[in-house]
């Protein structure tokens, strides 16, 4: 596999062509700001993330670089959002816990 600097890596076996992991802990990250390691849906991703600068790591808790949040919003993941906008119902930005329409 090539070494692919992007936020979220490319997955060749994945159905949509996406890695999930990298998928699922970004949201999380922009979701909840700091984040403990426990919560996170993929410690990979993490690892990924703070190696190519998109987030930073300190005693357990991670969060997103301003690096990390500009890739997040860039255009190329639009389609991405608006999939797992579709899938949830609400906002992918927005924590389950400050959204009063999130069905249980």
């Amino acid at each position: 596999m090539q070494n692919d600097t992007r936020i979220i890596r490319a997955e060749p076996r994945a159905s949509a062509g996406w890695n999930g992991g990298d998928i699922d802990t970004a949201l999380t990250l922009m979701r909840e700001g700091m984040v403990w390691d426990g919560r996170l849906p993929s410690k990979s991703s993490r690892s990924h993330f703070v190696e190519h600068g998109y987030a930073v790591r300190a005693d357990g808790y991670q969060a997103l670089t301003g690096r990390g949040v500009l890739a997040m919003l860039h255009p190329r993941y639009w389609a991405i959002w608006f999939c797992v906008w579709r899938r949830l119902g609400h906002n992918p930005f927005v924590s389950a816990k400050t959204c009063p329409d999130v069905r249980p």
